[in-house]
């Protein structure tokens, strides 16, 4: 039987239309072609470009020796990562719609592309150290880190829910795997599993989600979606499906109610990949709660992201009070930070756009920093990680001090924030008084305080021995 036979056939085109409608385009000799552009593929040149460089890490990593391959795999890795920064401002010439309407380049999609690929950038750089004193093979491990980065990627510019489901999975997917990666350690282990099974459910919440709205209005297309919303027949199943995608992504985002992975996860994971997977998938799915939430006009939004911001807010500050683990007051903080954040959403489109876009750019910042110390100071096997391990650090490191300073600063509780991307004013709260707290006199404090550093370098030096 002939490939054109086959295609004509009954059972066939009746079992999958759309398929065969495609593949009979393709392949019967006289059909129009239906093959993307070459414009479509520039459209993705920055996920082309993270793949690739994926695929060459993996290709490399088993002809390396592995103790000496860190360094090389992780200058291959950051050098695709820098690449597809460059992809992306070539990618900005091509504005427009690919594949079908399914992909959409703006300034609103290549921001998020800047701002994801930067942060896996400084993940990689802050992970050369890191691997090599946990002895963590490194090949895997960016090569993960450059396919989640090309779901974050695709999170951003896609306009399709069903393709937005599609690079949610291989960001969540790559993620559960690095976190864990410190296979001699059971925390590792139990975060992974944990971030994994609670990420599979939530993820069936936004999947079902998907499906309702696509029976209210017909499509799974942000703009055709939004046309139906708009023109004033709005179904009850339409609200429905709404609060279930905003599950989905509430989980991704780590905002409250959907919050109780985040300490647990945060603590057993690589201090790197913490920092990654607070900032990047959680600017992603910023990104697209962006688009569904204004671009889509999806119906009963305000009461929802009110509520689970106020929750976000509270539950975040209250938790972190009682913390003396760096990496769960950071996770408690992530918290607080979601909230933060949603706030944005309560306000009118063009205004809360700008807002929550500035924001997660400059919380990316904060928090990359933040675990990239951590990491730098947890040791093998993340012993250091306590609150009193930090204690004198300015004396003996005045630099990473002040690293840490300007990370930490956003993450106080029970702190007045006033932030601009590094510039960071603490007002203290005190009963009947207020007083103003500086980079510099947190660093004067930490450096009066050195016995606990004093045995830091003591157990060190045993460690050494």
């Amino acid at each position: 039987m002939t490939i054109a036979s086959l295609l004509n056939s009954a059972v066939f085109a009746h079992s999958f239309p759309a398929l065969w409608a495609q593949v009979q385009t393709w392949l019967v000799p006289g059909a129009p072609a239906a093959l993307p552009m070459g414009v479509d593929y520039m459209r993705i040149l920055p996920e082309l470009v993270l793949s690739l460089f994926g695929m060459l890490v993996m290709v490399v990593d088993p002809l390396l020796d592995p103790d000496s391959s860190h360094e090389s795999l992780g200058a291959i890795a950051l050098t695709g990562a820098l690449a597809a920064l460059a992809a992306t401002f070539w990618m900005a010439r091509y504005p427009g719609v690919a594949f079908y309407n399914m992909v959409r380049v703006e300034a609103f999609s290549v921001y998020f592309h800047v701002l994801v690929i930067a942060i896996a950038a400084v993940a990689i750089l802050s992970s050369f150290e890191y691997l090599k004193v946990q002895r963590i093979r490194a090949g895997e491990y960016y090569g993960l880190i450059l396919f989640g980065t090309v779901g974050m990627c695709l999170m951003s510019s896609a306009i399709e829910l069903v393709l937005i489901f599609i690079a949610l999975e291989i960001s969540s997917i790559s993620t559960y795997i690095l976190a864990g990666f410190r296979r001699r350690d059971a925390s590792s282990s139990e975060s992974s599993l944990k971030y994994f099974l609670l990420g599979s459910f939530a993820t069936a919440f936004f999947l079902y989600g998907v499906a309702l709205m696509f029976g209210a209005t017909g499509s799974t297309n942000l703009d055709a979606i939004s046309q139906v919303l708009r023109s004033g027949n709005v179904l009850v199943l339409a609200y429905v499906a709404t609060a279930l995608i905003f599950v989905g992504l509430g989980f991704k985002v780590a905002s409250a109610p959907f919050h109780v992975w985040t300490p647990d996860v945060y603590e057993g994971a690589p201090a790197p990949v913490v920092g990654l997977m607070s900032t990047g998938p959680k600017a992603a799915a910023f990104a697209v709660l962006l688009r569904v939430m204004f671009e889509a006009n999806a119906p009963g939004r305000f009461w929802l992201i009110w509520v689970s911001a106020a929750l976000s807010m509270t539950l975040g500050n209250v938790g972190a009070l009682v913390q003396n683990n760096v990496k769960r007051l950071l996770a408690y903080s992530s918290i607080a930070h979601a909230g933060y954040l949603l706030v944005a959403f309560a306000a009118e489109r063009q205004l809360g756009t700008s807002a929550a876009m500035f924001y997660a750019a400059s919380y990316a910042a904060m928090n990359v920093g933040a675990f990239a110390v951590v990491s730098h100071f947890a040791n093998f096997g993340e012993k250091y990680v306590a609150l009193e391990d930090y204690a004198g650090l300015g004396r003996r490191s005045p630099v990473l001090a002040v690293a840490r300073c300007c990370s930490f600063a956003t993450k106080r509780s029970a702190i007045t924030r006033t932030s601009t991307s590094g510039c960071v004013t603490y007002t203290m709260r005190s009963t009947g008084s207020r007083s103003s707290c500086s980079l510099s006199s947190l660093v004067r404090r930490s450096c009066s305080r050195r016995k606990p550093v004093c045995r830091l370098l003591a157990r060190r030096r045993s460690l050494r021995v």
